[in-house]
C-alpha cells in the first residue's frame, strides 16, 4: 500500500507538470536563466521513461519475453506521454470561450485524452498493487501489428515442432492436454 501511495503522488505530478517543475525548480534555488532544461517536459519525459521500465520489468516478471515485454512497456510509454503532457486542465472549463469551434474541439480532445490516459494508468497500478493483480500489465492487448504477426509465426512454429510430440507420446506427460493456455 505505501507503493501504491507512492505512484498516486507520481501521477498526480504528472497530471500537472507545469506547476510541479516550477516548484521543483523554486525549491532548488534555480534561476530561470541558468537552468539547463527550461521546461515542464521534462517531468513529462521522465516520469513516462519511469513508467516504461516498470512495466517492462513487470511484464518479464510475470513471464512474457523480453520482445512481448517491451512492446507492452512501449505501448504504455505512450499512454504515460499522453497522461503526463503538460496540458493546464483548467483549459477545459475556458475552451468554450474560444472563438473557433475546431479549436474548441481539439483543447476538449486533447484534454479529455490526457484525463482518459490518466486514469487508465491509475487503474492498471490500483489493480497491481490493491488487488495484487501481478499479471495486469502482461495482459494488456497489444495494438502493434508487428507483435501479432510474430505471435502468429511463433504459435505456428511451436504447433509444427509440437505435432510429432503429441502423435509420440499422445498418453504421456507430452501430450497436448498437459499444455497450459498460457503456452
Amino acid at each position: 500500500m505505501p507503493t501504491m501511495l507512492l505512484w498516486v503522488v507520481f501521477l498526480t505530478a504528472g497530471l500537472v507538470p507545469e506547476p510541479v517543475y516550477h516548484w521543483l525548480r523554486e525549491s532548488g534555488g534555480v534561476l530561470p536563466h541558468r537552468a539547463l532544461i527550461n521546461s515542464p517536459y521534462l517531468v513529462t519525459l521522465m516520469l513516462a521513461a519511469y513508467v516504461i521500465l516498470f512495466v517492462l520489468h513487470r511484464c518479464i516478471e510475470a513471464g512474457l519475453s523480453p520482445y512481448l515485454a517491451q512492446d507492452r512497456a512501449l505501448q504504455l510509454g505512450v499512454v504515460a506521454l499522453v497522461a503526463f503532457l503538460p496540458l493546464d486542465l483548467v483549459v477545459l472549463f475556458t475552451a468554450h470561450l474560444h472563438p473557433l469551434i475546431q479549436s474548441r474541439f481539439l483543447l476538449y480532445l486533447a484534454g479529455v485524452a490526457k484525463l482518459a490516459a490518466w486514469w487508465y494508468l491509475f487503474t492498471l497500478l490500483l489493480r497491481y498493487y490493491v488487488f495484487r493483480a501481478d499479471d495486469v500489465f502482461a495482459r494488456i492487448p497489444s495494438l502493434f501489428p508487428s507483435t501479432h504477426h510474430h505471435g502468429a509465426a511463433r504459435k505456428t512454429s511451436e504447433s509444427a515442432s509440437n505435432e510429432p510430440e503429441a502423435d509420440q507420446a499422445s498418453d504421456g506427460p507430452h501430450s497436448r492436454s498437459g499444455v497450459s493456455e498460457r503456452d
